[in-house]
């Protein structure tokens, strides 16, 4: 029950940051997508049904008060899900480095897929597709904050739960290679 209260709490905040933008709400040239982010985090630390229903929640809700295309969100997310729920159970997510490219390849992903979708569904071809310096932008953007951004989550939910996460008593099978060299 507290999961899904978490999981209810903060998906409604970051749609309501992602949908209701303000002229002066930020100084930034892009938007950053802090959807991404908790989707990311709940693909790294959460199990993968619990990921998937948080990713395809939070897709359809920011389908329904975006404006765009019904299902675009939706199936950014769950194919993120998808991509990178597998990683936790070879590879150490908390590594600082490993979820900045995740972060930045995650935000180029999004947008490549947007900015085809848009290409497609444009009667022009080219009128809303934002140039590659605003994807750099964002993938920069998204190295730096992300790891910030999903540690911050992680905490959070191990405080709101009470426990560890997924993650407390995994050994990676860079951990065992190790304890055999010493």
């Amino acid at each position: 029950m507290r999961a899904f209260l978490f999981h209810l709490l903060l998906g409604l905040l970051f749609v309501t940051a992602a949908t209701a933008r303000l002229p002066f709400s930020t100084p930034l040239a892009f938007h950053p997508d802090l959807c991404l982010f908790y989707v990311l985090f709940a693909a790294f630390f959460r199990p993968p049904r619990e990921a998937a229903t948080v990713a395809g929640a939070l897709g359809l809700c920011l389908d329904a008060y975006s404006g765009a295309a019904f299902g675009l969100y939706t199936v950014v997310y769950l194919w993120l899900v998808c991509a990178v729920a597998w990683i936790p159970r070879y590879a150490d997510v908390e590594n600082t480095v490993f979820i900045a490219v995740a972060c930045a390849f995650a935000t180029l992903a999004e947008g490549l897929f947007l900015s085809a979708a848009a290409a497609f569904i444009s009667r022009r071809g080219a009128g809303s597709v934002p140039g590659l310096s605003e994807w750099i932008i964002s993938a920069v953007f998204a190295a730096l904050a992300g790891p910030w951004a999903i540690r911050k989550l992680n905490g959070l939910f191990s405080r709101f739960r009470g426990r560890a996460g997924r993650m407390g008593h995994m050994i990676f099978l860079a951990d065992i290679h190790q304890n055999r060299l010493d």
